[in-house]
């Protein structure tokens, strides 16, 4: 299932470039209120995004989001937190660069563990994403920024 604002022929070109059954491919925009609905629905789920200069201090909102789900995560490296965020939970979905034997390490990686789910996903994102010890941490950088 692809949940994009991308035109429908877009991705399902793509899959028949690479000999895939698109009568198994669903397509789907959603408005922000279904998104998590949608997701929920899935096994793992899979972003990328260019790792370009603008986005080296970004935070892909998804990522909280898609995890506190308890659901696994496969992206790109060098992407804001995305590397720190991987390499804490899930190291072996990380992709470091777009090739064929790395994509192939990381389903390697996927089928493998389709067994044995990261049940501490949620309590993860929970943590890390939380606003509250966002908000403690920031005071705790103002605060100390203010007494010098």
């Amino acid at each position: 299932m692809f949940i994009t604002r991308e035109p429908k022929e877009m991705v399902l070109s793509e899959a028949k470039k690479r000999g895939l059954d698109t009568s198994k491919i669903i397509i789907q925009s959603a408005n922000r209120e279904e998104v998590p609905t949608m997701v929920s629905l899935s096994d793992v789920s899979l972003f990328f995004i260019k790792p370009v200069f603008s986005k080296k201090a970004s935070s892909p909102t998804k990522m909280g989001e898609i995890l506190n789900l308890n659901i696994p995560i496969v992206c790109n490296s060098d992407v804001g937190d995305d590397d720190l965020v991987m390499n804490e939970i899930l190291p072996e979905y990380l992709v470091k660069e777009f090739s064929n034997e790395e994509y192939e390490r990381v389903v390697a990686a996927l089928l493998e563990n389709q067994n044995n789910p990261n049940t501490e996903l949620r309590k993860y994102a929970s943590d890390f994403f939380s606003l509250n010890n966002g908000v403690e941490t920031y005071l705790k950088i103002y605060n100390l920024s203010s007494e010098t």
